[in-house]
């Protein structure tokens, strides 16, 4: 079976041209993996495409979504177990839900009569852990985002 043809905007790398696509180095640790990394050429996003990642990333920015994907993150949960453990209805939980559904960052499925939520895929669930663990590192200076508890933003201007 072939890797998904990614989409234009990405450019394919052969990480090792001499290994065949379908060859795995170890595949009981790395089960669907390929040889391949795609690497996003940004320039080729469209207008449209810049839009929907924006809107994904405003529909994360809200704490109870995002503590709803974080609960979702290692396994797959119900609305009342999520709504639960964050303390919200479950009418303002399966709303929430609803949203992070449409934009194809959580999936639903039915087990019996209920219906249990998580992460859509591992590009979801790759894009959070590592936010998470940008914040949880030591970093050389100790403060937060935007200057937080211990420097103002003037002393952070123009390092990268």
């Amino acid at each position: 079976m072939h890797p998904p043809r990614p989409h234009p905007a990405f450019e394919t790398l052969r990480t090792n041209p001499q290994r065949p696509l379908t060859e795995r180095a170890d595949s009981s640790r790395h089960m669907n993996t390929c040889s391949c990394i795609w690497v996003l050429n940004v320039s080729q996003l469209t207008e449209a495409q810049l839009v929907d990642v924006a809107e994904v990333f405003r529909l994360l920015g809200e704490p109870n979504r995002l503590g709803i994907v974080l609960a979702c993150l290692n396994e797959a949960r119900g609305v009342g177990e999520i709504g639960e453990a964050l303390g919200l209805s479950q009418s303002l939980t399966s709303h929430h839900l609803r949203l992070l559904r449409t934009a194809r960052i959580v999936r639903a499925t039915r087990q019996g009569r209920h219906v249990a939520y998580t992460i859509d895929d591992d590009h979801v669930r790759d894009v959070l852990r590592n936010m998470i663990a940008h914040f949880v590192e030591p970093h050389e200076h100790a403060h937060g985002p935007a200057g937080d508890a211990g420097g103002s933003p003037d002393e952070s201007e123009g390092e990268s």
